[in-house]
């Protein structure tokens, strides 16, 4: 019966067995004193082939110096490319530039295809510029900006940078202040430009917004949302502020109060913009250097939500809760919180 037991356990591991069996068969005619250098003997070429085979930490540790060297590597990479492509972009980029910005200064000519009076309009104040680029159709979150805006008591002054359908030209007409067709000549800060020319003399102006279509408008809150921006007494409000590389306000959505609109430096920045077709140029020069500017003028400034807001918050909530908000961060933010 011992035997069959020995068998078994020799089979599942040989290593065992044989250690077993000469020390079971040895044990019977054998001394104390040899059994016991037997032993010794075995428990010495057991810590010998422990010694040959890597323990788990070490195997843990070698495949962290190998991902690490993989990581660094890839990191290399990606910079000496990005560095290779941001050249080549700034050598095209800037003769473009100087290019489109002469062609404008010898030859201006007209952004603004047609104007069309709307049928939607309030009293108060309340002013919007709202940038729309949808040649094909009408998306559902253009309609719910458009009804909350109405039920915000807003005056819309629709700009496309495209042709637009008379059918589409109708729905429009009754949800807007106005309507301007343009020829997309630099882009959406060319668009607010044309729009802004056509309403900062307006005397019943008393705040404007500027607002594109580049993000999704939900129904829930949406009204309370622009009433809240419309309503502010900063002179200028937004939903958020930019930090990456420098700080900035963003300017999907942004509104500035009459006494800005009227300013003259802002007067100044729209009249000399140049509607230069490059999104370089049209974040750089546009948004960020209008961005600079309103921050320049005024201390006044309102953001809806701050980044100190959700951190308040988020320290709040259970560990486990805090770490599945995770997810929702930015890749590079998220891919680094893995990391540790």
């Amino acid at each position: 019966m011992s035997n069959n037991n020995h068998l078994a356990v020799g089979g599942q591991n040989s290593i065992l067995s044989a250690g077993t069996t000469s020390s079971r068969t040895a044990t019977a005619d054998a001394s104390p004193a040899e059994v016991t250098d037997g032993m010794n003997d075995q428990d010495s070429a057991g810590r010998g082939l422990a010694a040959t085979e890597p323990s788990v930490l070490d195997r843990v540790r070698r495949y962290r110096r190998s991902e690490g060297s993989r990581a660094l590597m890839g990191k290399m990479a990606d910079v000496a490319l990005r560095t290779g492509l941001t050249y080549a972009a700034l050598a095209t980029y800037y003769p473009s530039v100087a290019i489109a910005a002469l062609r404008w200064k010898l030859r201006p000519t007209e952004t603004v295809i047609r104007r069309i009076e709307g049928d939607c309009r309030h009293d108060g104040g309340r002013f919007a510029i709202f940038l729309v680029y949808q040649p094909i159709e009408t998306p559902w979150y253009v309609r719910n900006a458009l009804e909350a805006l109405r039920e915000a008591g807003v005056n819309v002054l629709l700009v496309f940078n495209h042709a637009l359908h008379p059918d589409r030209e109708a729905y429009f007409r009754c949800l807007s202040y106005g309507i301007l067709i343009r020829n997309n000549a630099g882009l959406d800060i060319g668009g607010y430009r044309d729009g802004y020319l056509a309403l900062r003399d307006d005397p019943q102006l008393e705040r404007l917004l500027f607002l594109n279509d580049s993000v999704y408008f939900f129904q829930a809150g949406l009204t309370e949302f622009f009433d809240r921006l419309m309503g502010s007494t900063a002179d200028v409000a937004a939903p958020f502020e930019n930090r990456q590389h420098h700080y900035h306000i963003q300017s999907f959505c942004l509104a500035i109060s009459g006494e800005m609109v009227r300013h003259p430096s802002i007067r100044a920045f729209f009249d000399n913009y140049l509607p230069i077709n490059s999104r370089r140029w049209a974040i750089q020069k546009g948004e960020v250097a209008l961005s600079h500017l309103l921050t320049a003028t005024t201390d006044r400034i309102e953001i809806l939500y701050r980044v100190e807001d959700l951190l308040a918050h988020e320290t709040s909530l259970p560990t486990a809760r805090a770490d599945d908000l995770t997810q929702f961060l930015p890749i590079l933010l998220r891919k680094r919180y893995e990391w540790m």
